[in-house]
């Protein structure tokens, strides 16, 4: 038992330095553009609401709530918690969702994707991994294994390819507005083994249905 500890210890500690601050301000900077003065955000998965709180610093004026299955406690921002599949807020509720790293945790992604897309106003921010080889899938596993054991978050180890993620957010009723990757969040030489193109940010927008033509909210 001491020797779990010290490991989640130690590894927890590594992470936090070499990949978790990086991705924290690197996320916010890709983040912060699309947000709005008086904007309310979701953050789903918000964890300990690291990235909310540096996206509010970036830009004063916009307020985060977050969303988790398990709150720690002592979080940057008001947390509700989840349970079950439906979130506990109105149609609308708030301007902008996000999901940060999240999905891939998820054993129903696609019913949390459709609830992100009945709460939000105008787009969702997603990010997230995907994989195109055996190696970069082995690799996205560890990052996610040291991102998440000293914690106690459990890891499905389901990324997806970028098609097996093009049908998921069509079949939640979205559509693409905009993609990027690769993504450069990490230092040298951390980034070359686990960054990159094993990272891709999104914008979504729900799409509703008038005499039969899909047009976008």
């Amino acid at each position: 038992m001491a020797i779990d500890i010290l490991c989640k210890r130690l590894i927890g500690s590594a992470h936090m330095a070499v990949a978790y601050r990086p991705r924290v301000q690197g996320l916010c900077r890709l983040i912060v553009p699309r947000l709005r003065e008086g904007d309310r955000v979701l953050d789903v998965g918000c964890g300990v609401g690291a990235l909310a709180g540096a996206c509010m610093m970036a830009l004063p004026g916009v307020r985060f709530e977050g969303l988790e299955r398990a709150p720690r406690g002592g979080e940057a921002i008001p947390v509700t918690r989840l349970e079950g599949d439906r979130f506990p807020f109105e149609d609308g509720a708030f301007d902008v969702v996000l999901l940060a790293d999240v999905v891939h945790h998820e054993a129903r992604p696609l019913e949390l994707l459709r609830e992100c897309r009945r709460v939000a106003r105008r787009e969702v921010l997603l990010k997230d991994h995907w994989h195109r080889s055996r190696l970069q899938y082995l690799r996205i596993c560890a990052l996610d294994w040291a991102a998440n054991y000293a914690a106690g978050v459990r890891c499905l180890y389901r990324y997806g390819s970028p098609e097996s993620w093009q049908a998921l957010v069509a079949g939640a009723g979205f559509e693409w507005r905009s993609l990027e990757s690769p993504l450069r969040l990490y230092h040298q030489p951390f980034e070359w083994i686990f960054g990159g193109r094993l990272h891709f940010m999104a914008v979504l927008g729900s799409r509703r249905v008038e005499g039969g033509a899909e047009i976008s909210k």
